[in-house]
């Protein structure tokens, strides 16, 4: 089953197609060809960063990987303490006082 076409129709898309293209005007906001010419290329990316720096960065990384990992177990020690640090510093604070008030360097 073949759908008629009629003028009005045919008319229409036409009407949306045209719709639907730019003016000359609005197509000055576009980029011309001589602005294309002035894009980075691969070969200038290339060129940019070196096996060299890539080396520098991955040495860099790995040593800061190092570092972050010492730190991490260190802090995991602390973290799973069963002693609060907070109630160990009262303590420990309560104790100097203590101490300071006893030898009459008390503040």
């Amino acid at each position: 089953m073949t759908k008629k076409i009629t003028i009005d129709d045919l008319a229409l898309m036409i009407k949306r197609g045209f719709d639907l293209t730019i003016t000359k005007e609005e197509s000055k906001n576009f980029a011309t060809k001589d602005d294309l010419k002035n894009f980075v290329t691969k070969d200038d990316l290339k060129n940019f960063v070196t096996k060299d720096d890539l080396k520098e960065v991955w040495e860099e990384l790995h040593a800061i990987h190092g570092d972050v990992s010492y730190i991490r177990n260190t802090m995991s020690g602390l973290i799973h303490s069963d002693i609060r640090h907070e109630d160990a510093i009262e303590d420990l604070t309560v104790r100097v006082h203590r101490l300071e008030k006893k030898t009459g360097i008390a503040k």
